[in-house]
């Protein structure tokens, strides 16, 4: 057991990934990171902390997804700046899940031939139903219910490249119908280091910069419960599902219009996750919801 007692906020975590680093075990509690989260070390303690919640809550599950996922056909990553036509100058949307998708549905409908869109899983649904194909579709998760988010639509997947993770949910890599791109952040081919963690978003967000994006549209991506609701129309899930503001896990976080609304834990160091990819990268970013939580290094939707 090691224990780290130096009074300075910057030494007493720079020790800690130390310790990480020489191979201790470890656990971050969450009521915790406020105390990081504006320090140079705030995103490596996020990506660690949900890194280990990840292999604790999922750990045989992560070992059997990613050793039957590599039975399948696949490709790696550095493949697909080779096997994409984008045209240069073309903006990218990373479409989300959240509640502000709801108002930007027309958004995609009027820019679709200037938008290379990157679709997370849970929203292919309502993205289908309403005409809306995606260029690329990113999943992350690696829980069994994530095949609910491609059954009756895997049809539509023909044709639509698929990155993901090796240990994401085989359930939905095996309806899947399109080229599959798995990404190892253990590797990089010296030209990008991978940071996303957490939440397929950030995920997705990555991907558009590996990509060379320049302009990026957060669709969805609301990392609060505006109104009280987590979740846009027409989704597997009930606009309403996983709302919990209580003592314990409620947060509340200065939205995109300068009010305060309810947030999680959870959400909140996703959101801190995002500030800190944006930090990394040359590219405008623009925040399209409405009422979600703002983003810090993002630019509001009503400056576009």
């Amino acid at each position: 057991i090691i224990i780290h007692t130096k009074a300075d906020k910057e030494e007493l975590l720079k020790g800690f990934l130390h310790s990480v680093q020489e191979g201790c075990n470890y656990y971050i509690c969450d009521w915790k990171q406020g105390e990081y989260a504006d320090s140079s070390y705030g995103n490596t303690i996020d990506q660690l902390n949900y890194a280990g919640r990840m292999d604790r809550m999922f750990g045989d599950l992560i070992t059997i997804n990613r050793r039957e996922n590599l039975k399948r056909n696949y490709l790696v990553v550095d493949r697909l700046k080779k096997d994409l036509y984008i045209l240069e100058g073309t903006g990218f949307a990373i479409v989300s899940s959240g509640p502000s998708l709801n108002d930007n549905i027309d958004f995609l409908k009027l820019n679709r031939s200037n938008l290379f869109i990157i679709a997370v899983n849970s929203c292919l649904k309502r993205l289908f139903s309403e005409g809306i194909i995606p260029d690329m579709i990113a999943m992350l998760d690696p829980q069994k219910v994530l095949e609910t988010h491609i059954e009756g639509v895997e049809q539509n997947t023909e044709g639509i490249p698929l990155v993901s993770v090796t240990t994401a949910s085989r359930q939905f890599i095996n309806k899947y119908r399109g080229r599959i791109y798995f990404v190892d952040k253990t590797e990089n081919d010296g030209s990008y280091e991978w940071s996303f963690d957490g939440t397929v978003s950030s995920m997705a967000l990555d991907v558009a910069y590996y990509l060379g994006a320049k302009r990026i549209y957060l669709i969805g991506s609301d990392l609060a419960l505006p109104g009280g609701v987590n979740y846009a129309g027409g989704l597997v899930y009930r606009e309403k599902d996983g709302v919990n503001i209580d003592k314990k896990n409620g947060v509340y976080v200065e939205s995109i219009d300068g009010e305060m609304i309810p947030s999680n834990i959870v959400y909140n160091a996703y959101r801190r996750i995002i500030e800190n990819q944006i930090k990394k990268h040359d590219a405008e970013i623009y925040n399209m919801s409405k009422h979600g939580a703002l983003i810090k290094g993002a630019i509001p939707y009503y400056d576009l």
